[in-house]
């Protein structure tokens, strides 16, 4: 059996939800084919991966340098909003 017919038998058994899931990844597979002209071998994919999350990281890192002064947690948004409602307690 080919692996396509392995996967229709496999989705033809999972809920509505779950089969779009499927075809929504083939889908996102199909097009990074397309766009980074991968030839479809699991080696280009995951390098492929690799080097849009290395980017992703020094992006982020980039950002966070950048943005460092804000918070960025909600535990300190949380104690933010405390000391904000204790200083209108105070001042009632």
């Amino acid at each position: 059996m080919a692996i396509a017919d392995t996967i229709y038998e496999l989705v033809k058994t999972l809920p509505e939800g779950k089969a779009n899931l499927v075809l929504t990844f083939a889908q996102f597979v199909q097009q990074q084919d397309q766009v980074l002209g991968v030839n479809g071998s699991a080696e280009s994919i995951v390098q492929c991966v690799a080097t849009t999350q290395s980017e992703r990281v020094a992006l982020s890192q980039q950002a966070k340098g950048r943005f460092a002064h804000l918070p960025n947690s909600s535990e300190a948004f949380a104690q933010q909003k405390q000391a904000e409602i204790d200083w209108e307690d105070r001042h009632r």
